[in-house]
């Protein structure tokens, strides 16, 4: 009878002690940690094109000034009415620039066209800042008055490339015996290469600085390098009125030419 007791009271022992057992608690599952990198670690890659340029990308700024701007007007020979267009162009920017043909117009006091001009060159092509160029071009006028005339002529200039000059060692001006003046220059070559496509101008200037006429050419033939050439340049269009005695400057030109 004992042993039947004692085999109840260890069931009853056994089965207590299943019971009072709490389960214990369970752990979340962790997240493996993520190899994406978040928005703030995502590098940062700008739109093409849209970058700002250096300041050593920058087009240079061009700044320039119309300081003279006039017509004067003549009757050649054969009694036609011809002008002298001029206009003087000064660099008031920091950076070479290259004065590019320019459109000039002449009207009456109408307002009709009577001569235009899309590609008057200028001389010296390239300007230095502080330096001035000109714009120059003899025209036919397509009028018997002179009245009320009026000339516009806009400026065209774009960043330059360093000049190429030669040296003028030497020139005379003179009252040609056919009419007009001629000029004898000698130009020396000092740079390493041969001339190719170069200009020679005389801008003929007054005792006040004023331009009052000019002779030009682009001769076929080179200077080489280390070498002088002489030069003969003549105009019979220029005013029959200015004789050399009138030019108190002869400001003599070689340099090559740009392509504008």
């Amino acid at each position: 009878m004992k042993r039947y007791i004692l085999i109840a009271l260890a069931t009853a022992l056994i089965l207590l002690c299943a019971c009072s057992k709490t389960p214990e608690p369970t752990e979340p599952a962790s997240e493996a940690p993520s190899t994406q990198p978040t928005e703030s670690e995502m590098p940062t890659i700008p739109p093409s094109g849209s970058s700002e340029p250096s300041e050593s990308q920058a087009e240079p700024e061009i700044r320039f000034e119309l300081t003279d701007q006039r017509l004067n007007v003549y009757r050649n020979r054969a009694e036609e009415i011809w002008a002298q267009v001029i206009a003087k162009v000064k660099n008031t920017g920091d950076t070479p620039m290259l004065l590019e043909d320019a459109p000039m117009r002449v009207c009456n006091a109408e307002g009709k066209s009577l001569a235009a001009d899309e590609t008057v060159e200028a001389f010296p092509q390239i300007v230095q800042p502080g330096e001035t160029g000109y714009y120059y071009v003899e025209t036919y006028l397509d009028t018997d008055s002179t009245d009320g005339l009026t000339l516009e002529l806009e400026p065209k200039a774009v960043a330059a490339e360093a000049a190429v000059n030669y040296t003028i060692v030497d020139s005379v001006l003179s009252d040609s015996r056919y009419g007009g003046l001629e000029l004898v220059a000698t130009v020396r070559n000092f740079t390493e290469q041969d001339s190719k496509h170069f200009c020679i101008a005389a801008l003929l200037l007054d005792a006040d600085g004023n331009l009052i006429g000019m002779l030009s050419d682009v001769p076929f033939q080179t200077i080489p390098a280390g070498s002088s050439s002489l030069f003969e340049l003549s105009s019979y269009m220029l005013p029959e009125s200015l004789k050399s005695a009138d030019v108190a400057e002869t400001r003599v030109l070689a340099y090559e030419l740009m392509d504008s």
